[in-house]
């Protein structure tokens, strides 16, 4: 072997820097700097727009089970995808590696199993750990268990469309099911159950609202209601990283678990039977094994089971419209400008009060 001279020193110990810079300015690009307290670095990608593609249907996959969480705990309950990816895709900036990939998932959320993590990569400029780092980021070990959620886009479609289609065979009408799902809540409103539950939301240290993903719209409504009245809420979901913070709540406490089929609770059970909390079961379904799990029930219907064509309607609408009054009946019992003999809030052509 002929030996180095010292023209090849020099070129060497000249490009070894260059070489080590060019993959530390690669390696920012990618993943630049994380502001402090961040949980990962924010993922940055060339400005993009993805072309429509025709999506041919795949094929139904069985529903998503119990996911790992970080750190290898068995979270119960299963994670909804669609619900983080648009948590994600609504609160990202758009040169984001995090909003592109959100957004690819999401364009071909019907066809997920037939993706292959090259096309992700190419589409979205972004390397293998790149989007191992993405699916850690919303509760998935990796690309394999994003592709395993696939058969969530029937079980969407089914959860939204199954009313429609009734509703268009003349077989249902909104109008007459929602006329008749507000007058069995105002019947609800006028039990003693009711009661219970109010003192309970004035008594308790913590008050916790334990649902669904389906179900959380409409108790976000509520929650903010709730801090005006001096009263903090929080909301768990099942995907919330926080679901295990049920099992701490303890007897000066409220649990209030809102599960219109019942599947919920079946998929949480153990979880709320170790909870310590005051236990309140919202549902629109008789189930007295399920019941039992609680200190008292809320019934907003005999039997609205999934798939029934009014699960959807009691799981927004009637949600919605019992916690509204559950807010209404509470401000007038506990509010001082609101309570019998208190004083009257004054507003001004229906603005904020001026004194708030």
């Amino acid at each position: 072997m002929r030996p180095l001279q010292r023209s090849s020193f020099f070129s060497l110990a000249l490009l070894l820097p260059l070489r080590r810079g060019f993959y530390t300015l690669l390696a920012h690009y990618q993943f630049p700097p994380q502001p402090p307290g961040a949980t990962h670095a924010p993922l940055r990608r060339p400005k993009w727009e993805t072309s429509h593609r025709t999506r041919p249907a795949g094929p139904i996959l069985p529903a998503v089970p119990a996911t790992p969480a970080k750190g290898g705990r068995m979270r119960e309950g299963r994670l909804n995808l669609l619900m983080s990816l648009f948590a994600v895709f609504n609160d990202n900036d758009r040169d984001d590696t995090s909003y592109a990939l959100a957004r690819y998932f999401l364009q071909n959320f019907d066809r997920l199993d037939q993706l292959n993590i090259y096309d992700v990569m190419d589409s979205c400029y972004v390397s293998r750990s790149g989007v191992r780092r993405f699916c850690q980021s919303i509760g998935f070990e990796n690309f394999s268990e994003i592709k395993a959620s696939s058969g969530e886009w029937e079980l969407f479609r089914h959860y939204f469309l199954t009313y429609p289609r009734l509703e268009g065979s003349g077989t249902h009408e909104l109008r007459r099911d929602l006329d008749a799902l507000y007058g069995q809540i105002d019947g609800l409103m006028r039990t003693r159950e009711v009661d219970v539950v109010l003192d309970a939301l004035h008594r308790c240290d913590q008050v916790v609202l334990f649902s669904a993903d389906s179900s959380s719209m409409s108790l976000v409504e509520f929650q903010r209601a709730m801090a005006v009245e001096g009263r903090i809420v929080q909301l768990i979901t099942e995907s919330s990283p926080a679901a295990d913070a049920v099992r701490e709540l303890g007897p000066n406490d409220l649990l209030l678990t809102v599960s219109t089929s019942g599947a919920f609770v079946r998929r949480q059970e153990s979880q709320v039977r170790d909870s310590g909390a005051f236990k309140v079961y919202v549902t629109a379904t008789q189930a007295p094994e399920l019941a039992r799990l609680f200190d008292t029930t809320l019934l907003m219907a005999q039997s609205v089971r999934d798939p029934s064509p009014l699960h959807r309607l009691y799981a927004s609408y009637g949600v919605a419209y019992l916690f509204d009054r559950l807010l209404s009946a509470y401000a007038h019992r506990y509010d001082p400008q609101l309570a019998p003999g208190g004083t009257p809030t004054q507003t001004d052509g229906g603005h904020a009060p001026a004194d708030a």
